[in-house]
C-alpha cells in the first residue's frame, strides 16, 4: 500500500508502525505508479524513490524498533530513520504492486477512527494529499502532456486500485491493524 496525507498526518509515523509489523519500505515522500505492463490493466505497479522516511523525534517514542537512533533525543528537528540499522537489510524495496492507498484524513482529537474503503471518483477532495507535481520525475511524451495530470485523471487512475480513507481520531494501532488485514486479505 501507499499513504497519502497532508504534512503533520503522521504518513512515515504509520509507515514505520507497519514495519515494526514485519512489511517492507517503498519510498517516503514521493512514489511513482504505472498501470501493470503484464496485460491487467485493473492493477497498478508503485516504483519508489531511495529516500529513507523523515521522523520527528516524538515519532521513535513508542517505538522500540527506532531505539537505534539515540541521538532523536537531543535533536529538535526532523531525522532520516534509515531502514536497514533499525528493522535489519532487506526491508526497503523500490517496486512493488499498489493494492491500495491509504489516505490520512484524520484529526487530533479524541472521536472514534473511521477506516472505509471510498470511490475516488466520488472523493476527489482527498485526492490532493496524494497529488504531486511530477517535476523531473516525468518525461511527456507529447507537448500536449507536458502538464500534470487534473484530479480527474487522478481519479480515474486511482480507481485502479482500492482507495481507503482514515478519518476521524488518530490511532496508529487501530490503523495498522485494518492496513495490515487489507495486505494480507484484500479487506478491511
Amino acid at each position: 500500500i501507499a499513504m497519502a496525507g497532508f504534512s503533520g498526518m503522521g504518513k512515515s509515523t504509520l509507515a514505520l508502525h507497519l514495519m515494526s509489523r514485519g512489511t517492507t519500505f517503498v519510498s517516503n515522500d514521493r512514489i511513482m505508479a504505472e498501470e501493470n505492463a503484464e496485460g491487467n490493466s485493473n492493477s497498478l505497479t508503485m516504483y519508489g524513490v531511495a529516500k529513507q522516511p523523515r521522523i520527528n523525534p516524538g515519532t521513535a517514542l513508542n517505538n522500540p524498533d527506532l531505539s537505534c537512533i539515540e541521538e532523536l533525543w537531543e535533536l529538535e528537528h526532523k531525522y532520516d530513520a534509515l531502514i536497514d540499522e533499525c528493522y535489519g537489510k532487506n526491508k526497503f524495496i523500490l517496486k512493488a504492486p499498489l493494492s491500495g492507498l491509504v489516505i490520512l484524513n484524520w484529526q487530533r482529537d479524541n472521536s472514534e477512527t473511521e477506516i472505509k474503503i471510498v470511490d475516488p471518483k466520488k472523493r476527489k477532495d482527498l485526492l490532493p494529499a496524494f497529488m504531486k507535481g511530477t517535476g523531473l520525475f516525468y518525461l511527456p511524451d507529447s507537448p500536449e502532456n507536458e502538464m500534470d495530470p487534473d484530479v480527474d485523471a487522478y481519479a480515474d487512475f486511482l480507481s485502479k486500485t482500492t482507495l481507503i480513507e482514515i478519518s476521524g481520531g488518530v490511532n496508529f494501532d487501530k490503523a495498522a491493524d485494518a492496513c495490515l488485514k487489507f495486505m494480507k486479505e484484500g479487506k478491511l
